[in-house]
């Protein structure tokens, strides 16, 4: 994220927010409304590098492309199936 805080407001606050989240974890001063507040800010700071930098996470088109091929294979299988069904070539 810092290589985008020079030219990203919201970068740069994301960044804000993180080190002061780190402060207080060395303080350990953490409770529950600490905790949620930084899975939403987490959530938040995922999309935005998302949508405004084009980054994804690690497998995302390993999952992308295998659900696409799995949903392929699924057609193309289900259809030879109806068809040896058909010909009466099944157990």
């Amino acid at each position: 994220m810092k290589a985008f805080s020079g030219d990203c407001k919201e970068c740069k606050e994301f960044i804000d927010y993180l080190e002061g989240f780190l402060n207080t974890l060395k303080q350990h001063n953490m409770d529950e409304n600490i905790y949620k507040d930084y899975h939403k800010r987490f959530k938040i700071i995922i999309v935005h590098l998302n949508k405004k930098h084009n980054l994804v996470s690690e497998g995302f088109y390993a999952g992308l492309y295998m659900s696409i091929g799995m949903s392929v294979g699924l057609l193309i299988g289900s259809a030879k199936d109806a068809t040896l069904k058909k010909k009466g070539l099944t157990i």
